[in-house]
């Protein structure tokens, strides 16, 4: 197909137009108020909320005083103690929304910009990973299925998901052929973008695994060992680039990771250390944790043990179990780590048999039609309880 993006783009575009009209109606619920950097309960506006300020709601609000003002020179303390700060957050996507803004845009207007050309494209490589290993309408359901995941307005909204889905799938891309160059290039973005660099080395390195293991039948010379060894290590020594930035920044070796303690001992005053979902489910702290790490790796097991796994690609595949294993191994229990786990991909069309099956017009329609009303419903509820800031919010995206 010449025109082959065309069938990704529409989707993103009509789940973008969805979605943005369930938000319009659910700010009803917010009114006026909005949430400031620094936490706190939310301010009042003094006007009702515009669809552009909603959709800058929550970490928007950092992103905002980033793209506005910059990072503090020094780590703000009361008593001592840090408090949270703009260094929390990754400088990539500020920065291009603050380029947007210099040709005379809003930063909630730039920030939309920003995310729908990255969110745009992101869903066309989507499509085009996954028909290099199956049919066009898979691909598109693939594309569908994450544009209709309950928190997907997230790729529209002041958050960095769309330019991180981007480049981790360019960088998984560039892994799967063998452009070891692209993907070193990808994953130093991803380092000053969002915090995954780690899993992507995993699954560079695997790769290297997988080709000296067939190297009798498929040459892997050593100038080529090389390579792909150093973009891997590349990969994941750049996960303390930002870090090392904050610190040098600061003047404090340790900076980012104080500052993400902050956020911890805000959640949770006085706890000492840092704890994971995975922690809290193999100590058996909470059962809600437990539930939620055997129903993830159960979701994973099925992607994976399931006949039509092999549509995703061997670096899609890999990417399928590192990816949720380092979020629930890193990240604390909160309800953002579902916003987290869209970069999984996989799992938001776990039925790529079903649509290679599919050949009638009335098959693919009611798979289509399927997913796009569970989506929408699933959406709503999500935007109204965890996204949407009212008093009947259930936790935050």
């Amino acid at each position: 197909m010449r025109r082959w993006w065309v069938i990704p783009f529409a989707i993103f575009a009509a789940s973008r137009v969805l979605e943005s009209l369930l938000l319009h109606h659910l700010l009803g619920l917010q009114g006026d108020l909005t949430l400031l950097p620094g936490g706190g309960p939310p301010a009042h506006l003094g006007h009702q909320v515009s669809f552009l300020e909603g959709l800058a709601n929550w970490d928007g609000a950092w992103y905002r005083q980033i793209a506005e003002h910059g990072y503090p020179a020094h780590l703000p303390r009361v008593h001592g103690a840090v408090q949270e700060n703009a260094w929390a957050f990754y400088p990539l996507f500020p920065l291009v929304v603050r380029a947007v803004m210099a040709l005379g845009a809003s930063f909630d207007l730039a920030a939309l910009i920003v995310n729908l050309a990255f969110g745009g494209l992101a869903s066309c490589v989507l499509f085009r990973l996954v028909r290099q290993h199956a049919s066009s309408f898979t691909a598109a359901m693939a594309v569908l299925g994450l544009m209709f995941t309950p928190m997907a307005l997230i790729f529209e909204a002041a958050y960095t998901e769309s330019l991180a889905l981007l480049l981790v799938l360019l960088a998984l891309g560039a892994l799967g052929g063998r452009r070891y160059g692209l993907f070193t290039v990808v994953t130093l973005l991803l380092a000053v973008a969002r915090p995954v660099a780690l899993p992507l080395a995993l699954v560079c390195g695997i790769h290297w695994l997988v080709r000296w293991r067939h190297r009798d039948s498929e040459p892997f010379e050593r100038r080529d060992r090389m390579v792909v060894g150093a973009a891997a290590l590349t990969a994941a020594a750049s996960f303390g680039l930002w870090p090392l930035i904050v610190g040098l920044r600061t003047g404090e070796p340790n900076a980012y990771f104080l500052t993400q303690k902050a956020w911890a001992q805000q959640a949770h005053p006085g706890q000492a250390g840092w704890s994971s979902w995975l922690q809290e489910a193999i100590h058996l702290q909470h059962w809600w944790a437990v539930g939620v790490v055997v129903a993830i790796a159960a979701m994973v097991a099925g992607i994976l043990l399931q006949r039509g796994r092999r549509v995703w690609g061997a670096e899609l595949r890999i990417w399928t179990w590192a990816y949720p294993l380092y979020i629930l191994g890193t990240v604390r229990p909160t309800t953002s780590m579902f916003r987290y786990l869209l970069l999984t991909v996989t799992p938001w069309w776990p039925l790529p048999e079903v649509s290679e099956r599919a050949r009638s017009v009335r098959a693919r329609s009611a798979l289509v039609a399927m997913v796009v009303l569970v989506g929408l419903v699933s959406q709503y509820f999500w935007l109204k309880y965890y996204f949407v800031i009212w008093s009947g919010r259930q936790g935050a995206p």
